[in-house]
């Protein structure tokens, strides 16, 4: 089943990826190009502290939405995880903090890996 959800996150951030090319950015720059929230590691220095700002946590939750919403469009959790229609972008936010601190083994990949590893931690489909 890991597997499975690793092949699917792949084919997602490929699907992403062939969008971005579209678009006319550059998939190599972007890569190149580290931001404060890419990996894991990023992700909590910058949005885990419960004093930050408006501002930064709204750029933070902003991130999550956005990838909940491509996710959520596309076959990386639908399968995995049976998010309930009600959960917030703050609560998904809020489960990916919790997961990066209960795991710091796993912070070194991709933040949008560890968000679909979160998500189906916390909204396993009982099929």
């Amino acid at each position: 089943m890991r597997a499975l959800a690793l092949v699917v996150a792949l084919l997602t951030v490929q699907a992403f990826a062939a969008h971005i090319s579209r678009l006319g950015l550059s998939t190599v720059a972007l890569a190149q190009e580290s931001t404060p929230l890419s990996d894991g590691n990023s992700f909590l220095r910058t949005c885990g502290d419960a004093g930050i700002g408006a501002a930064a946590r709204a750029t933070c939750i902003g991130y999550v939405l956005g990838m909940l919403d491509f996710y959520q469009r596309g076959p990386a959790i639908s399968p995995l995880s049976c998010i309930p229609k009600d959960a917030t972008y703050g609560q998904g936010y809020d489960i990916l903090l919790r997961y990066l601190r209960s795991t710091p083994e796993t912070r070194h990949k991709a933040t949008a890996e560890l968000l679909v590893d979160a998500m189906t931690a916390a909204y396993p489909c009982t099929r």
